[in-house]
């Protein structure tokens, strides 16, 4: 099973909103709200005024090639995040093929597939009709990775005019600790200019991070072929890292093999260490419109929103984190001159797992690059953090949610990319305490997903379950992500 290039946009995983695609801006409420538009800790969609939400996991898996069942998409998904220089290998000619095929649509020059896992570990809101505040503490760790097309494919390929054979590979890893504390309120203001029956909310939720293992680390060979077979090579490296990731370099530096050097830096604690520490906020602005007998937004109304319209706008993950465990930065400037020969392509497969970023370049015969840097700096640095501008609308009527979602990363990151997604949902509760959630998420040269997720919502309790599945794996029941939270408790 193959997987096309994917992308992760989104700055929170829920059970709740990856049911719906992933989006949620407009749709979010309750203490999950802080993470992606905190203007929603305001929506009256409750007739309780306290909520506490106690533990949800979800994950995110689209990885360079899928298993055969799900038993051993969880075994993938898991060598992620543990340390793992084990290789899988190309195959025969027709797989190589089709590989290429599946991974470099439109002749594409890269593929970048991304695993991320979120868990919030409690959330509480509390509301009145004017404010709201809330507090919420969660992990989440992503890691993303780019490759270039001719490490698997030997034919060069046009790009502006030139013909070009790149082996280009970049992985960036991040890990994030967060504590939130949100505040909502209605704008007075807007709301005196407008008809009685809408509300303006504007919301604002700083955070304290504290960061765990960091790698961003680029390597870049570009090979320009002239009419006469000529080939000029421009060869550069950079790279960002602390903690393990900063052991595992500086030893092979030092002349360590590249699997003592692993062994040693990844202990069994490592992605557990504290290697920085930073802050940051998430703001948004909601409008919210009722009609015909919903007169919820009305201050003193004990009434649940039932028809509405929102439109939303937030921007999350504004601020930046400093290393200082162990910091490192490389770099070799861009290098240029003549070669005879193409550097061949890979009998293995790159798929991201901790540590093997190194091994792989030193299989394909290009670990020498480390031994050309034009600099090198234990200083400690600053990163910032994956900054996401998300707008949204929901359309409410009584038991069925509309909603959709656009939303881009403004940096390049582990967590976030410059694409621009869509992401559609729907939600119907044929009875008023079982929502039936489907959604799905849009992009170019991206396998779309189809999310699935239900739940189980009293006045008191709640619970949520999602799934996602790539549309070539559907068929196969092959999921590449899952969420669940524990409870949700109202009063």
């Amino acid at each position: 099973m193959l997987c096309a290039p994917s992308i992760i946009a989104q700055p929170t995983l829920h059970p709740r909103n990856m049911a719906l695609g992933g989006g949620g801006g407009a749709y979010l409420t309750g203490p999950q709200a802080a993470f992606y538009n905190p203007a929603n800790l305001l929506i009256p969609d409750r007739a309780e005024r306290f909520q506490i939400s106690l533990g949800a996991a979800a994950f995110n898996f689209e990885p360079l090639v899928f298993g055969d069942d799900n038993q051993a998409q969880i075994d993938n998904f898991r060598d992620q995040f543990l340390r793992n220089i084990t290789f899988n290998n190309v195959g025969n000619p027709i797989d190589r093929a089709g590989l290429v095929s599946n991974l470099f649509p439109s002749n594409s020059s890269s593929t970048e597939n991304v695993s991320q896992y979120e868990i919030n570990f409690i959330g509480i809101n509390w509301k009145t009709d004017r404010v709201s505040f809330g507090i919420s503490a969660r992990s989440r760790v992503s890691n993303r990775y780019r490759t270039g097309r001719n490490y698997y494919d030997s034919s060069s390929f046009e790009r502006n005019g030139e013909n070009l054979y790149q082996q280009t590979l970049r992985q960036q890893f991040q890990v994030f600790h967060e504590i939130s504390i949100g505040y909502a309120e209605s704008f007075e203001f807007l709301n005196g200019l407008t008809p009685n029956l809408d509300k303006f909310s504007i919301g604002i939720a700083p955070k304290l991070i504290l960061a765990g293992a960091y790698f961003d680390a680029s390597y870049r060979s570009n090979n320009v072929i002239d009419d006469n077979n000529n080939i000029t090579n421009n060869r550069s490296y950079s790279q960002f890292s602390s903690g393990a990731f900063s052991d595992q370099t500086s030893q092979i530096i030092n002349g360590l093999n590249t699997l003592n050097a692993t062994n040693l830096a990844f202990t069994d604690n490592w992605l557990n260490e504290i290697n920085g520490i930073g802050v940051g906020m998430d703001v948004g602005i909601t409008y919210l419109i009722t009609f015909g007998d919903d007169l919820s937004v009305l201050e003193g109304s004990n009434q649940l929103t039932s028809k509405s319209f929102r439109l939303s706008f937030s921007l999350t993950d504004v601020g930046l984190v400093r290393y200082t465990n162990n910091p490192l930065s490389l770099t070799k400037n861009e290098s240029s001159g003549a070669i005879t020969n193409l550097n061949g392509v890979s009998d293995i497969l790159f798929e991201g797992q901790p540590g093997s970023f190194f091994p792989f370049l030193e299989q394909n015969n290009q670990l020498s690059i480390l031994n050309e840097l034009d600099d090198a700096d234990d200083e400690s640095f600053s990163s910032i953090l994956p900054t996401a501008l998300h707008t949204g609308f929901l359309l409410e009527i009584n038991r069925l949610k509309l909603m959709g979602d656009f939303n881009i990363g403004l940096t390049n990151n582990a967590f976030t990319t410059d694409k621009l997604l869509t992401h559609l949902g729907i939600e119907i509760r044929p009875l008023p305490f079982l929502p039936l959630r489907a959604g799905t998420r849009l992009a170019i040269n991206t396998p779309t997903l189809i999310t699935l997720g239900t739940g189980i919502e009293s006045r008191r309790f709640e619970l949520s379950f999602a799934a996602q599945f790539t549309e070539d794996n559907l068929s196969d029941n092959l999921i590449s992500g899952i969420a669940v939270s524990s409870i949700t408790i109202n009063f």
